[in-house]
C-alpha cells in the first residue's frame, strides 16, 4: 500500500516581487500552514519522503509544515523541473520514486497539482485552494504502477474548510 499527500503552496504576495520564482509566502500563507499542521497532525501522515517544487514558496511550504509536523528536514527534496510543473511532470516524479517510500508528499503549484489530484484520484474538483491538501491511497507496491484514477481519496481539506 502508498500513500500520496498532495499540497498546494500556501497563499503567497501577489505584488511587489521581482519574478514568480521569488514570490514569498504571506503571514496568511504562513498561519494557513500552522492550521493545516493541525488538521493533518489528526490524521498521522508522516512522510518517508517529500518532493517539492525549488520556488520560494515551496520551499517555504515545506519549512512551515516540517516544523509544526516534526517532519525531518532531510526528507525534503527540491527539483526544478517541478516549478510550475504539469500533471505530467508531477506524475513522472512519483513514478521515479523509490519503492522502499511508502508515505510520499508532493508539494507543486496549480494548475498541476489540481490537474494531478484529479487523474489520479477517485474524486474531481476544481482548484486545489493555496496550502489545500489531499491524501490518496494506493494499492500497490511500487510507485511506477501508479495510473489514472487508482488513488482513492481518503482525506481532504484546506484553510477556509470549516470542519475536517
Amino acid at each position: 500500500m502508498k500513500y500520496l499527500l498532495l499540497i498546494r503552496h500556501a497563499k503567497t504576495e501577489q505584488h511587489g516581487f521581482d519574478n514568480d520564482f521569488e514570490r514569498r509566502l504571506t503571514n496568511r500563507g504562513e498561519e494557513d500552514c500552522e492550521l493545516m499542521s493541525d488538521r493533518l497532525k489528526k490524521v498521522k501522515f508522516m512522510p518517508g519522503l517529500i518532493k517539492i517544487s525549488a520556488a520560494k514558496r515551496t520551499r517555504q511550504t515545506a519549512k512551515h509544515l516540517a516544523n509544526h509536523l516534526n517532519w525531518k528536514k532531510e526528507k525534503i527534496e527540491s527539483f526544478e523541473k517541478l516549478y510550475l510543473a504539469s500533471y505530467k511532470v508531477l506524475l513522472y516524479e512519483i513514478a521515479h520514486t523509490n519503492a522502499a517510500v511508502d508515505y510520499l508528499a508532493i508539494i507543486a503549484h496549480n494548475p498541476g497539482i489540481t490537474e494531478l489530484f484529479n487523474y489520479i484520484g477517485n474524486a474531481t474538483i476544481d482548484d486545489l485552494p493555496t496550502c489545500g491538501m489531499g491524501i490518496f491511497t494506493f494499492d500497490i507496491d511500487s510507485w511506477d504502477e501508479i495510473a489514472a484514477h487508482k488513488g482513492k481519496l481518503e482525506w481532504y481539506s484546506w484553510p477556509k474548510k470549516v470542519k475536517n
